[in-house]
């Protein structure tokens, strides 16, 4: 990508972690993983109707998953950050609510000194 089709944001995430001076790995897999986590057909029919509320536990208890995953010694043992997405709709035009979440490459440990880095495995190929 060069600097110029570069996004603000983009550029200034690399500033931030090229500062801190994170490990040339980290730095390439800070944004690591996608996460979609989506309703099942009933609760989705429930949702169409109740949409604040559930849209909103949705957010919620996604959020609330990968974060206690993440904390977990045995996956990761580190406090992560989480950028979620509400999407109402499917590809093919119904009804399907569903959460896309972005996670950091990594986490702050419980000394908060560090990152810790993460494999794909550790958080994301956790049993949900």
């Amino acid at each position: 990508m060069t600097d110029q089709a570069m996004s603000p944001l983009r550029r200034r995430m690399i500033e931030d972690v090229t500062i801190r001076e994170f490990a040339p790995k980290t730095q390439h897999d800070y944004v690591q993983r996608v996460e979609n986590f989506a309703l099942p057909a009933p609760i989705a029919d429930i949702a169409y109707q109740n949409k604040a509320l559930i849209y909103d536990l949705l957010l919620k208890v996604s959020a609330e998953t990968l974060i206690t995953i993440a904390a977990d010694p045995k996956h990761l043992g580190a406090r992560i950050g989480i950028t979620s997405v509400l999407h109402t709709w499917g590809s093919t035009l119904t009804h399907h609510p569903h959460a896309h979440m972005i996670v950091p490459g990594g986490g702050i440990t419980p000394l908060g000194r560090h990152p810790k880095p993460f494999t794909t495995t550790e958080v994301a190929g956790a049993r949900l």
